[in-house]
């Protein structure tokens, strides 16, 4: 939470874990996996079950883990961050529900408006690992060059979860340790991929 000082927060709970919210000022300026949240400044947060933009969140999730796409602008959200974050954050909203993006195509496009003939990837990595808005504001759609699945704040078994769930065949995929290993050994890639996501969905089965 940090700088974020919410007004309010409440849970969702999803097909993907406990989700925490958070508002300010009538806008949504967190939506967090149980294992991102400081408990300690939490409880310091009043709960709120009847907010209006929790309610609209809530609905919107209900629809995307429904199987359905619904619109991010439906949720009026807010940027908590620095100048850079944001300008990140602004392009994964670009990316489009069933697609992927790797780090190098956003750092191109973000050196682009920040007129500059480079930038990091690495730099663009660190500010989508700050992405207060999971799901809504899609970092789980960013991968790696070569199809690494690298990182994910909930975990990787989330991230293919989500990127199964808007219909992706998460087998092109690597692993992040196997990223280094020879061509051989990655041709294995689905088998662990397709292992994950049947582990996920056993520790989840209703």
């Amino acid at each position: 939470m940090g700088l974020r000082k919410a007004d309010f927060y409440t849970t969702y709970q999803s097909p993907v874990g406990l989700l925490y919210l958070e508002a300010k000022d009538d806008k949504l300026i967190a939506l967090d996996f149980a294992n991102e949240i400081n408990q300690a400044e939490l409880a310091e947060v009043p709960e709120s079950q009847t907010l209006e933009i929790f309610q609209l969140t809530a609905n919107w999730l209900d629809l995307y883990f429904a199987g359905e796409n619904p619109s991010p602008t439906l949720i009026k959200k807010e940027f908590i961050g620095t100048d850079f974050q944001k300008l990140v954050w602004h392009e994964l909203e670009k990316i489009g529900y069933g697609q992927t993006q790797n780090y190098g195509e956003i750092a191109k496009v973000v050196a682009s408006e920040m007129k500059r003939p480079s930038m990091s990837s690495q730099a663009v990595g660190n500010a989508i690992g700050q992405n207060p808005l999971a799901i809504l504001v899609p970092c789980h759609r960013v991968i790696g060059k070569d199809g690494n699945l690298t990182g994910y704040s909930g975990g990787l078994t989330k991230k293919i979860k989500l990127l199964q769930l808007e219909r992706i065949d998460v087998t092109k995929f690597y692993w992040p340790r196997d990223a280094t290993t020879s061509a051989k050994h990655k041709r294995g890639k689905s088998k662990q991929v397709e292992q994950l996501t049947m582990d996920f969905d056993a520790e989840n089965e209703v």
